[in-house]
């Protein structure tokens, strides 16, 4: 899955846990998941599985 689609599946999980969406988070959020190849970060390794993980420690952290 690429990086554009990860991102809309990152906008869709803040939405749905009432929480602001700004480009900044997204970008925030996209950074720490893992991409293939990494020096293109073309195509994300695990898609949209881990995106409402990352995002509910992002949120836990306080890092949004």
């Amino acid at each position: 899955m690429e990086r554009k689609h990860v991102k809309l599946c990152i906008e869709d999980d803040l939405r749905y846990k009432n929480h602001q969406v700004t480009e900044d988070i997204v970008n925030k959020v996209a950074d720490v998941l893992p991409y293939y190849p990494p020096e293109a970060e073309l195509f994300a390794t695990s898609g949209c599985k881990r995106v409402s993980q990352k995002v509910d420690l992002m949120l836990d952290n306080d890092e949004l």
